[in-house]
């Protein structure tokens, strides 16, 4: 039941994506609004990742999705009234997202630490493939569906169907049987202690750092150039309307979806990283490719092409950072490495000024050209990210605190 509480969540997530920047590229018809909005619920990810990393370790994990699904179903249910009456203005948009994305700190890592603990390690990868896989899976379908609920009944309707996928959401976590584990309170001295031992563990290992710092590069340069831009390419450079971006985004979901299944096949965790430049490679080429085409139908080969890579990179990341980390320590490095979302909206007010003055077409090939810098520079300083792991994280960290405590022994 949980893979069915990431589908519900992610077509949730998905819908509003699509709402949002629709929405305000319709009140605005600003490129630099739209790229601004797009990324705005990652931010909350950047401010508080690492203690919704902490508090994932320290509560009932179950009982914390629930809460949160419930919230944000509440949320986008009283916002959906909002713009069925009529009221809604740019700053309650931006609000509203801002807000959501605050559930989102606390929800993906939640989930995404579930995962290991359900699952043997030599499965660790098929298992965040098709955890990725439900977020490829509802972004095929969920908007052009939710694409064309808008163009009938408008956008208020949108945010009644995210709503009701929250609720769905809500139901499913409740169905959820877990191994009941005694939890240590939660005391704001201990939740700083853990956070730092989190930093710690990560700046220790070149191999997860270097992981961290690749899934930053996407997320600040795909992410909010190419389908933060999604409607003004869609409405300026193709002359669509709602239902043409949904198409757009059908085929980034088409992409993820084939993504996702071929990185599925590949049995290892640990040697999934060698892949990672190929999936670079894939971006790469498709972002220049979407960028300077100038029909609409070869538009959806290029989306494909990126978010196969972009998807296939997340995935052999997610398993990587997971088969590298003690159990004990997961939702403390989980919430260090969902850090990388929070960069969005930087990403995302940068593609804006950029096609604001320069056009959508020239930032994403702006954002091509740093992408090829940025991996350059990560794959020469951290080049452990590229090879298979050799021993159990486990194994790792406690030979490092038995140097430690040896030391500190020879120094007393």
């Amino acid at each position: 039941m949980l893979w069915g509480t990431t589908v519900a969540a992610a077509a949730a997530f998905w819908s509003q994506q699509l709402i949002i920047g629709w929405l305000i590229y319709s009140m605005t018809n600003s490129p630099f609004m739209t790229g601004l909005v797009s990324g705005l619920d990652a931010l909350p990810v950047l401010l508080a990742g690492p203690l919704g990393g902490m508090l994932i370790d320290s509560w009932d994990r179950r009982r914390l999705l629930i809460t949160i699904f419930v919230c944000q179903a509440t949320l986008a249910l009283g916002f959906a009234a909002i713009v069925l009456l009529g009221v809604a203005a740019t700053w309650s948009v931006f609000l509203f997202a801002g807000v959501m994305g605050i559930g989102w700190v606390f929800a993906d890592p939640t989930r995404m630490s579930l995962i290991p603990s359900l699952v043997p390690r030599e499965n660790l990868l098929n298992a965040f493939a098709l955890n990725s896989m439900a977020f490829s899976i509802t972004r095929l379908a969920v908007p052009a569906a939710v694409g064309f609920v808008m163009a009938i009944l408008g956008a208020g309707f949108g945010f009644v169907l995210e709503g009701g996928l929250l609720l769905l959401a809500t139901a499913m976590a409740m169905t959820l049987r877990l191994e009941k584990v005694q939890l240590p309170p939660l005391k704001i001295r201990s939740a700083l202690s853990g956070i730092r031992e989190g930093l710690g563990y990560v700046q220790t290992q070149p191999a997860v750092m270097g992981l961290i710092f690749a899934a930053t590069v996407p997320s600040l340069l795909v992410t909010p150039f190419v389908f933060g831009l999604m409607p003004v390419m869609a409405a300026e450079r193709f002359h669509l309307g709602a239902a043409g971006l949904g198409a757009l985004l059908a085929a980034v979901g088409a992409g993820a979806t084939l993504g996702t299944v071929v990185v599925a096949s590949w049995a290892h965790a640990r040697s999934g990283s060698s892949l990672l430049p190929v999936c670079a490679l894939m971006m790469v080429a498709g972002m220049v490719w979407f960028a300077f085409n100038p029909w609409f139908q070869l538009a959806f080969p290029a989306l494909m092409l990126i978010s196969a890579g972009l998807m296939s990179f997340y995935v052999l990341c997610q398993a990587a950072v997971a088969s590298n980390v003690p159990d004990h320590l997961r939702g403390r490095v989980t919430g260090l490495y969902m850090l990388n979302w929070g960069v969005s909206p930087f990403g995302g007010i940068a593609a804006g000024l950029i096609a604001q003055f320069l056009g959508a077409p020239i930032a994403i090939g702006i954002a091509a050209c740093c992408m090829v810098l940025a991996f350059g520079v990560i794959a020469l300083k951290f080049r452990e990210t590229w090879l298979p792991a050799k021993t159990e994280p486990e194994q790792v960290y406690f030979q490092e605190q038995e140097s430690i405590a040896a030391v500190g022994a020879l120094a007393d």
